[in-house]
């Protein structure tokens, strides 16, 4: 995987973090499931730094879910934050709903 390539920087990367972005890789092009079926399974070929990361802005979200206002997302990449943010505020909402 060429770090540069996805928009990372690879100074930011330990030579341990670029070999699991490529084992990673490896498994999900390797993977005979069918790519919907891979993305079901994302935790199967994520990395430990992509679900920590995932957690994390869950975790977050949780804590502001009830906070009145708008959410502004800056530095996007490749809109993941923002695909993220919507899919925890449905399911969030979707939980309060049916607690009530």
């Amino acid at each position: 995987m060429d770090i540069k390539k996805s928009g990372g920087n690879p100074h930011r990367h330990s030579a341990k973090d670029l070999d699991a972005y490529n084992l990673a890789e490896k498994a999900f092009n390797d993977s005979e499931l069918q790519l919907f079926d891979k993305l079901e399974a994302f935790p199967r070929f994520a990395t430990k730094r992509s679900i920590a990361r995932f957690l994390f802005k869950y975790e977050i979200f949780k804590e502001i879910i009830d906070v009145n206002g708008v959410i502004i997302e800056c530095g996007v990449f490749n809109g993941g934050g923002c695909s993220l943010g919507h899919s925890f505020q449905i399911f969030l909402n979707q939980l309060i709903i049916t607690e009530r």
